[in-house]
Parts: structure tokens; C-alpha cells; sequence
């Protein structure tokens, strides 16, 4: 499993404009213009504040147990049990869910060891089109093209269906 690293601050104080920090700086902005047009009427986004080009290799122990969370968070989120006991907040709870609740985000942290611990869950994982940015530069990809954006298209779609019966 690969995660990018995202940074607080500059991921090098000064690059050169033919540095692989810059040249990859200027592909995200150009696929993100790409993805939204509309990001031309913008100021320029100050990307390297939130990506950086480095990758980080996590332990397939990492992966496998945060699939293995997820999966049961999921699981106990369908069951009827769970629903009864959110029932005092009928507006939570109006009715079970039919819908798979498309992009969740799962915040993990992990040790040395290969641990990951649940920091959180989160209804809206806006983090999903930084990713794909850096996945669409890394594979050199247009939007158009690239089959996440696509799947989460349909998934959308099929979402709206359920949620609408």
C-alpha cells in the first residue's frame, strides 16, 4: 500500500524551476486544471503547503488490518442492533441505511511495528481527489481517463439511487 505524504510546510524551502519538486508541483497544478476548470479563475494554489512528491511504503500489516477495520465498521454500522441503540436520535436513525455511504475516509495512525490505530471516521473524505491528483501525475493521466474518478462517478450515481429508492 502506498500513501502519500501530506506536509504542513514547504516540502524544500527553494526549488529551481527544473527541479523534480517544481516539475511535479506544475503537473499537479495542470491536472487540477484539468479536473476543474474552473481553478483557472483562482489564484495560484499553493500545492507543495499540501503534497509532496515523496511516497511513503507502508507494511502490508498496515493494510491489512485497517481493510480488516473498515470491513467491520461497515458491517456493525448495517446491523440492526446499531440502529436501535442510535434510536433516541431519530433524526440519525430515521430509517436503515441503503446506501454504502460513498467516499467514508478511515484516519489511521500506525507504529513501528506495523500497528494502525482508528483515529477517526470521516462522512466526507475530501483527501480522495489530492490523492487521485498525485495518482493521475504519477501514472501520467488525464482525468478523462483515469478509472477511480470514473468509478466514483457511477458510485455517485448509484448512490443517489439508493439514497432515493
Amino acid at each position: 500500500m502506498t500513501c502519500a505524504a501530506l506536509v504542513g510546510k514547504r516540502a524544500t524551502s527553494s526549488y529551481s524551476p527544473n527541479s523534480l519538486y517544481h516539475q511535479f508541483y506544475k503537473q499537479i497544478q495542470d491536472t487540477a486544471r484539468k479536473l476543474s476548470p474552473g481553478l483557472h479563475e483562482l489564484a495560484e494554489v499553493s500545492w507543495d503547503h499540501l503534497l509532496s512528491p515523496l511516497e511513503l511504503k507502508l507494511p502490508k500489516a498496515v493494510h491489512t488490518n485497517a481493510s480488516a477495520a473498515i470491513q467491520a465498521f461497515y458491517l456493525v454500522s448495517r446491523l440492526p442492533a446499531y440502529a436501535k441503540k442510535l434510536q433516541p436520535v431519530p433524526a440519525v436513525c430515521a430509517r436503515p441505511p441503503v446506501n454504502r455511504s460513498v467516499l467514508m475516509a478511515y484516519d489511521f495512525h500506525t507504529n513501528e511495528q506495523g500497528q494502525c490505530f482508528l483515529v477517526e471516521i470521516n462522512t466526507n473524505a475530501s483527501g480522495f481527489l489530492l490523492a487521485s491528483l498525485m495518482q493521475m501525475v504519477k501514472l501520467g493521466k488525464n482525468p478523462e481517463d483515469f478509472q477511480p474518478l470514473n468509478d466514483l462517478l457511477a458510485s455517485f450515481k448509484n448512490e443517489l439511487s439508493l439514497f432515493n429508492g
